[in-house]
Parts: structure tokens; sequence; C-alpha cells
């Protein structure tokens, strides 16, 4: 082996080390003992990063990364170590080798961004534009779907102030679909109802029982009729039913009334009851009671 070439490799060997320890690899205690290590154990053809990798004290990808680091800091001559001495022990010739010939290079990203700040910041410039393009399109689908919800809002209450005459008119069907209330809605329609059983049964007071079931009745439809929520239906049903019965009962007192009244000729008593009759149940329980008492 020439010296330039021993010397080559002792200096490579040890801008490794150097290396290493910058990277916080190896410590320096640590740097000195294998690289005495690995001198007095050359003759076996090995790399000095890969005698490290074998020996566990650093990873087999970082070594060739700082192989490949120290091979293009050299520039001229690359030395490979694993010929300097032979592996049998016999002189096959050492020397120096033409530029461009000898172990091939690692090519490696991390490697290359680390020997090349330049690129390194052009890949995090790029990556910073790639972010900021992805929050302002996560942006612009965002406002999208708001603006999506509020016209859908606005289809909603539109729908809602439309009658359900309206609906099925525009829809040209026989059953409107359901409308859409709002909570809104929903609570004024309910004061609507209270208002108007508190006003039903002041007329059942008077005895106008009819009255009372037209009114239930035009209101029902008003609000929307069968359209209405359930709840709603079956508050009109339930006081319809009532009043109903109601008028039912006091149909047949009233009959048994005017029974008695035709049986004993007395003619205004007769007109009497059948007024109040029509008053309280309506006018078609005056013509049902002038048939069922004749």
């Amino acid at each position: 082996m020439s010296p330039s070439i021993g010397l080559m490799a002792v200096r490579r060997d040890e801008l490794f080390c150097r290396i290493a320890i910058r990277q916080g690899v190896l410590n320096k205690e640590e740097a000195i003992s294998l690289l005495r290590q690995y001198r007095s154990e050359a003759g076996r053809g090995m790399e000095f990063g890969e005698f490290l990798a074998r020996e566990g004290a650093i990873d087999t990808g970082l070594a060739a990364q700082i192989d490949s680091a120290i091979d293009r800091r050299e520039g001229t001559e690359v030395i490979d170590t694993r010929r300097r001495l032979p592996s049998s022990g016999g002189n096959r010739g050492a020397g120096a080798r033409r530029p461009g010939v000898g172990r091939g290079r690692r090519k490696s990203t991390s490697a290359s961004l680390a020997a090349n700040p330049m690129q390194a910041t052009i890949y995090i410039g790029s990556g910073v534009v790639a972010l900021i393009l992805l929050i302002f399109l996560a942006f612009q689908f965002q406002k999208s779907r708001q603006f999506e919800d509020s016209s859908d809002e606005n289809t909603s209450t539109t729908v809602s102030s439309t009658t359900p005459k309206e609906v099925a008119e525009k829809a040209g069907t026989a059953t409107p679909p359901p409308p859409v209330w709002s909570e809104e809605e929903l609570r004024r329609m309910n004061s609507e109802i209270d208002m108007l059983i508190s006003d039903v049964t002041k007329t059942a007071i008077e005895g106008r029982f009819a009255a009372g079931i037209a009114d239930l009745k035009r209101k029902k439809e008003k609000l929307g009729g069968d359209l209405i929520p359930a709840e709603m239906r079956e508050r009109f049903d339930r006081e319809i039913q009532m009043l109903q019965q109601t008028i039912d009962e006091v149909y047949l007192e009233h009959l048994e009334k005017l029974r008695k009244a035709r049986s004993e000729n007395k003619e205004e008593k007769v007109l009497d009851i059948l007024d109040t009759i029509e008053n309280s149940c309506g006018a078609a329980y005056r013509e049902r009671a002038e048939k069922d008492s004749s």
C-alpha cells in the first residue's frame, strides 16, 4: 500500500467519525474506540460505515448517507478501503483509482438535502405553498357548504310560509307534501288553538255547540287541515268529538220534550224547542227533530 493511498483512507475514516460526531450519532470516545478497532480489522475488506453498522453503532442507511456526503465533499478520488489490504494476505497491488472509477455512489434524498441547503429550502417552500393551498381549498369548501345550508334554510322558510292549498296547486297533486313548520310557526299555531278552545268553551256554556264545532273546523282548515302536525290534529279532533257527544245528548233530551209538546198540541212550545235544537245542535238537527217527533 503506497503512503498516499493510506493517508487518503485514514483521512476518510476520520472524516466519517467527525460527521458522525457532529450528527450526534457517536461521541468522541466511541468514535476513537471504533476507529481503532476498525483499523485493527481493516484486512477484512470492509468499509468504515459498514463496520459501524455491523457493530450496531450506526444505522446502515445513515452510514450510506455519510459515505455519499464524503464522496461529494472529496470531489476527486474515492478510496475503497476494503482493498487497502488483500483479504488473503497476498499483495495484489494498490493504487489510486482514476477519477470517476470506483465504488458506486449511493443516492439518498436525505443526504442530498443535507449537502444542498438550497434544494432543501426549495422543498420546504413548496411544502408551505402546498399547505397554504390546501387550507384555502378547505376554506372555500366550507364557505360553499355554508351557502348551501343558507339556501336550504331560505327554501324551507318559503315552503313553510306557503299555504297547503297553494302547495297542492303548484305540485298539481291531490295530496301535497307536508309543509315544513318552523319552531316559531308551531308556537304561534299552538297559541291560536289555545285561544280558540277558550272561545269555544264560552260558546258551549251558552249552549251553542254547533257553532263551536264550526269554528274549530274553520281554524283547522286555515292552519293546514290534515297537513298540520299530528299533535295539533288530535287537539282539534278531540274538541270536536267532545262537542259532538254533547250535541247528541242535548238533541235526545230536547227530542223527548218536543214529542211531549206535540202530543199536548202546544205549538208555541214546539217552535221554541225546535229553535233551541237549531241554536244548540245546528239546522240539520232541527230538520231531523221535525221528522223524529212527527
